[in-house]
């Protein structure tokens, strides 16, 4: 489909030379005129961008003073190897591409719910926090222990008591 299509008839034993003419056969077997270019001189049929409509049988006749001769030649679609690959190839890469669209939507499907469930996790969870309570602060006259709580649990802090340069005690 598409191209140029050149259909040609030729006698080399025709004396004088004949002349050629082209005609297509319907289904019925009835002559129509040809659509395209033809060379009377050399019997050739110029069918320029040809489509499916100008496929099927044409006719060629070769006249001269001498008498007449047909022949049939039946124009047929046929595919090439290269259009039988393309198509191949097409198919497979169309194949691909859902292939690939269906795995990204699958892909961010799983993502989204593993975000939700996330979020309600961290929604249902109480927020913990950690609540520190110094229950007698130790000072200079007070024991050097001190009990602390942290969620409850009582703790217990010892302090380090050093002598500093001027010989009095202090916590460190």
């Amino acid at each position: 489909s598409g191209h140029l299509v050149t259909l040609t008839c030729h006698s080399v034993q025709g004396s004088p030379t004949p002349s050629y003419t082209w005609t297509r056969l319907d289904q019925d077997k009835t002559k129509k005129p040809v659509l395209g270019y033809t060379d009377p001189k050399i019997g050739s049929l110029y069918i320029t961008n040809i489509s499916q409509f100008e496929f099927g049988e044409y006719q060629c006749s070769a006249s001269n003073d001498v008498g007449a001769e047909t022949c049939t030649v039946e124009l047929n679609h046929e595919l090439g190897d290269g259009a039988i690959a393309g198509a191949v190839i097409g198919a497979l890469l169309g194949a691909l591409l859902i292939i690939l669209i269906v795995l990204y939507m699958t892909h961010s499907m799983k993502k989204q719910k593993y975000k939700d469930t996330k979020e309600t996790e961290m929604q249902a969870k109480p927020k913990s926090s950690t609540t520190v309570a110094y229950e007698g602060v130790p000072t200079m006259e007070s024991s050097h222990q001190a009990s602390v709580t942290s969620g409850g649990v009582p703790m217990a802090t010892h302090s380090h008591v050093y002598a500093d340069p001027d010989g009095e005690e202090a916590e460190a």
